[in-house]
């Protein structure tokens, strides 16, 4: 048996490779016949694949040996596609050209040439941020203090309320992408930013870093430099503790002078739980907004193999104080954690109430434990969604009208596209989604260039800017993120270009958009 399959693969492809120096008559330098050349070794393969299927679990176990050719053809399949690249134009070889290139020398042109194309939307975004600035308002000065190979850098600036930060940490894949990463904390959104660099200013990378600065397995990995944002929030606690003891401090007794009843159990679940009906039926949460909108890579996949990359102008992180208020998306209704500890909420009421500040602290593990969120800029300012940790605190604050609360805070960059999958919308509701970036588009509250589909679905919009993220959402959530906007930031949507009637229901948002 094993000697037909063998003869099998034989019939089936005969590959005559030419001699060392000898190329073959044509007139495209030996390009056709080397296609032809890797056409047939592509059919051998496939052939001694189904050889080594025939006998395998017969007389031999050959799994491992099969796997083999199939990793073969695969690179056969990147070889023929290297050399397409090549005969085309659609990539430089990398010099000398005397030699031909490797595989992996094509590949790290391609990565070079993502970089480029990177710097130049971080160029664009740049362009158009400051044709936005407003001359009334300072800009706002950063102080860049480091600055890694791998795109790692630390900044600080001089926040006047000292609510935030002061130290950043951050990731950029370009050099370039800076300032669009660090004008995501502008407040508002058209303060103009200035750059001090208290370190050596960076080159343009001479590999496609990984995003956040280090990723297992990574090909742009620098063993040198491994750092990647993480602020430590015990550290940010300790660098000014007593101005953040004496801040919660002050809300403990301002909870306790507004509370409106007895110190028992029972009270202060039944005041919870009138408050939290309230905020449900007045004042509720937003929906999910989907992925692509939370996220800000996108996958880009190589043609020449080694799986996909995270590609992203950039993310960031500090530690601070934010509004619950402004907390749009936790996950769930207000206080409703079904059976998942329903207990925790009214503990850290009482230790509001009845414990020391030091007690007090102690429960809500501000810094042991840290809430996180991540940070949606608008234009009067951010809204934010809980990320992996913290809901009972968000919202035992909110629940205790607390003005603020400390957490970790990550702030994303815009994702370089979206398209209508993103945002959880197929079919008819991918349609009716961009007819309203359409719209965005057209009113000048989005920037960017968009590629239709013949599905729907895998249309792209190639985003340069937009006021808020969450404009680009379906539009029942879009509503439900401008309410809460609206009742955090009154009157900003209007100035913004916005009218109160065009955000009332879903229906009159895409009336609105419709109407350009």
């Amino acid at each position: 048996m094993i000697h037909d399959a063998v003869l099998l693969a034989q019939a089936q492809a005969r590959v005559d490779l030419p001699t060392a120096g000898h190329q073959p008559d044509n007139d495209d330098g030996g390009q056709s016949g080397e296609q032809q050349v890797l056409l047939r070794v592509r059919i051998l393969l496939l052939a001694v694949q189904r050889a080594l299927a025939a006998v395998n679990r017969r007389t031999l176990t050959l799994t491992p040996q099969i796997e083999q050719v199939g990793e073969l053809y695969e690179t056969l399949i990147y070889v023929q596609r290297a050399a397409h690249l090549i005969t085309t134009r659609a990539i430089d070889p990398p010099t000398p050209a005397s030699a031909p290139p490797t595989l992996q020398e094509i590949r790290h042109q391609q990565d070079l040439e993502l970089n480029d194309e990177l710097a130049d939307h971080a160029a664009r975004r740049e362009t158009l941020a400051q044709s936005r600035c407003s001359p009334q308002t300072p800009p706002l000065r950063w102080h860049v203090q480091r600055y890694d190979p791998n795109g790692y850098f630390e900044a600080v600036h001089d926040d006047q309320q000292a609510l935030l930060g002061p130290a950043y940490q951050g990731w950029v894949p370009v050099p370039e992408a800076l300032k669009v990463l660090l004008r995501c904390w502008s407040v508002p959104a058209d303060r103009d930013i200035d750059v001090v660099w208290e370190c050596e200013q960076p080159w343009a990378p001479d590999e496609l870093l990984p995003f956040g600065g280090w990723l297992p397995d990574h090909r742009g990995n620098d063993p040198h430099y491994t750092s990647s944002p993480a602020v430590d929030l015990e550290d940010a606690w300790n660098a000014n503790r007593q101005a953040h003891v004496s801040r919660f401090s002050s809300m403990l007794q301002n909870v306790r002078q507004r509370w409106p009843g007895d110190l028992t159990d029972l009270t202060i679940t039944e005041v919870l739980d009138r408050t939290a009906a309230h905020l449900n039926a007045t004042q509720p949460l937003a929906p999910h907004l989907g992925q692509g909108l939370t996220d800000p890579t996108v996958s880009r996949v190589s043609d020449l193999g080694g799986g996909s990359d995270l590609v992203a102008l950039g993310t960031s992180e500090t530690a601070g104080w934010i509004n619950p208020a402004a907390v749009a998306w936790t996950g769930n209704r207000w206080n409703d954690f079904a059976s998942h500890r329903p207990a925790t909420v009214p503990a850290m009421a009482k230790a509001m109430l009845t414990a020391s500040v030091q007690q007090a602290l102690k429960v809500w593990n501000l810094t042991g434990d840290p809430i996180r969120v991540t940070r949606i800029p608008g234009p009067a300012g951010p809204l934010y969604r809980r990320a992996e940790n913290g809901t009972h605190r968000l919202h035992a604050a909110r629940l205790l009208a607390m003005p603020v609360i400390w957490a970790q805070i990550t702030q994303d960059t815009l994702p370089l596209d979206v398209c209508p999958m993103d945002v959880d919308a197929h079919n008819d509701t991918a349609r009716l989604v961009l007819t309203c970036w359409k719209g965005l588009l057209a009113k000048g509250l989005a920037t960017g260039s968009l590629q239709e589909d013949d599905l729907p679905g895998l249309s792209v919009l190639q985003l340069d800017h937009v006021i808020t993220p969450w404009l680009l959402a379906q539009p029942d959530r879009a509503v439900a993120w401008a309410a809460v906007y609206d009742r955090v930031y009154p009157g900003a949507l209007e100035e913004a270009g916005i009218p109160a009637m065009a955000w009332r229901t879903p229906d009159s948002w895409v009336a609105w958009l419709r109407a350009t």
